[in-house]
């Protein structure tokens, strides 16, 4: 995205290096000033199929901010199986742009977690990791479900990375739950054994 915009400043009328440009910020997800830029770029086209290519592109990238913002609305509203379901629409709309999927795929991770289907959110944070690796936020929230669904050694192991990029007390405290909660399940499994 920096390269296309030093090159812009030498050369703004350069059709080529706007149309990447205008590529580019679609599919870094930031879809408001990809449209504009689209827009601007259909000025300096001559040809039908390129222009036909951009407004393909500008209708996803509309229909990505409809359905994200719908999806925000619904969670704000604590509608969660509406907001669900729309992320779910938003999943279809281009799977080709992995931003705009790991952005997806955590915001329904989030509302399935306030529906407290955790495995499901952990699937859908699976995803944002496999799409978005740079994105360590996940580790908090996957600690939480995996607390819930009594997965104590995966979620001290989130806990701990989340603490190297982000301390807080939450994390601290869903950390320190889950290692007693260990401990205690490694107890009874020994008291058990020695009743054999």
């Amino acid at each position: 995205k920096e390269v296309f915009e030093e090159v812009l400043k030498d050369e703004p009328r350069n059709f080529d290096v706007n149309m990447n440009y205008a590529k580019c910020l679609y599919y870094v997800g930031e879809f408001s000033l990809s449209i504009s830029k689209h827009r601007e770029v259909i000025k300096l086209s001559s040809n039908d199929f390129t222009t036909s290519e951009i407004q393909n592109i500008i209708g996803k990238a509309q229909n990505l901010l409809k359905l994200l913002s719908e999806g925000r609305e619904f969670y704000a509203k604590f509608k969660y199986r509406k907001a669900s379901k729309v992320y779910g629409q938003a999943l279809n709309v281009d799977p080709t742009n992995q931003v705009a999927a790991a952005i997806i795929f955590n915001n329904r991770a989030m509302v399935l977690k306030q529906m407290r289907y955790f495995k499901e959110a952990l699937k859908d944070f699976e995803q944002v990791e496999l799409l978005n690796p740079s994105d360590k936020t996940i580790f908090e929230k996957r600690a939480i479900c995996h607390y819930k669904l009594k997965n104590f050694q995966q979620c001290i192991n989130d806990c701990h990375e989340a603490m190297k990029i982000r301390p807080s007390k939450m994390t601290e405290t869903t950390m320190k739950k889950a290692q007693k909660k260990l401990h205690q399940s490694y107890g009874k499994e020994f008291n058990e054994n020695r009743r054999r």
